[in-house]
């Protein structure tokens, strides 16, 4: 026990002045200890996050050097570089999940290895048609596959997002913040008159999907009934000001 104390409510006694090499884990601890289940983390998003860390430099305070860990590859070969590690995932047909993905409900998905180009990898979404490409340089690292040996995980420098119109996954550079509003991703400013935002309500109705403006307090509840934050070409959904807060575009699920 790191703080001495038992972990109680939804702000717990801070690990990083108690342990500073494991100061990390206070954002992972405050996302699982938030009371509405729809905020808190998955499993592999969680097993995603200790791994990144374990690769990190661990600074031994008395005396200050710096001591390397490094984490095996459970069914990949350790010494194998990233490019190769995706090259055996795609020719085993293993299932992946990618990491960071937006929204983070959909961090359970599966998704395959179908090419590993000089320069880029592509991804495909079994039984979609969904085909995503990301530039090879920003595949961070493949994480140890889960315990039965069925899925790895792949961290990119970027995020994998949800596009509603296109209904499909693309992968864009921008990394989601670190914040609470990582569940959703990034906003962006919009407004009652915004015509952007009008014509995508219009396509999506012309399409029989239900939409609607969601004060941001309750957009956890309104995912957790089966309605999805829709989110534009950027990547980004519409925020519009409301007195003091403000209101999500949502629509019902496909």
């Amino acid at each position: 026990m790191f703080t001495g104390e038992v972990l109680q409510g939804t702000q717990p006694k801070l690990i990083g002045p108690a342990a500073q090499n494991y100061a990390h884990l206070d954002p992972i601890v405050d996302r699982m200890v938030r009371q509405s289940p729809t905020e808190r983390p998955s499993i592999s998003e969680v097993i995603a996050e200790l791994a990144r860390y374990s690769r990190m430099p661990v600074v031994d305070q008395a005396p200050r050097t710096v001591v390397k860990t490094e984490a095996p590859i459970s069914g990949l070969p350790p010494t194998a570089d990233v490019a190769g590690k995706l090259e055996l995932l795609r020719r085993d047909g293993t299932q992946i999940k990618i990491y960071p993905i937006i929204p983070t409900r959909c961090a359970e998905d599966e998704f395959r290895v179908n090419d590993v180009g000089p320069d880029t990898v592509q991804f495909d979404k079994p039984g979609s048609g969904h085909r995503i490409t990301v530039p090879k340089s920003r595949i961070k690292e493949v994480l140890p596959m889960d315990p039965n040996g069925k899925s790895a995980t792949v961290v990119v420098e970027g995020r994998l997002q949800w596009v509603s119109l296109r209904q499909s996954w693309k992968f864009f550079l921008e990394a989601p913040p670190a914040a609470a509003n990582l569940q959703i991703g990034f906003g962006r400013p919009s407004s009652a008159l915004d015509q952007r935002r009008i014509d995508v309500e219009s396509m999506l109705k012309s399409r029989g999907t239900s939409v609607w403006l969601v004060d941001e307090r309750y957009v956890p509840g309104a995912i957790s009934e089966g309605r999805q934050v829709v989110y534009d070409e950027d990547g980004k959904y519409f925020r519009v000001p409301s007195g003091p807060n403000h209101l999500i575009l949502v629509a019902s699920g496909p």
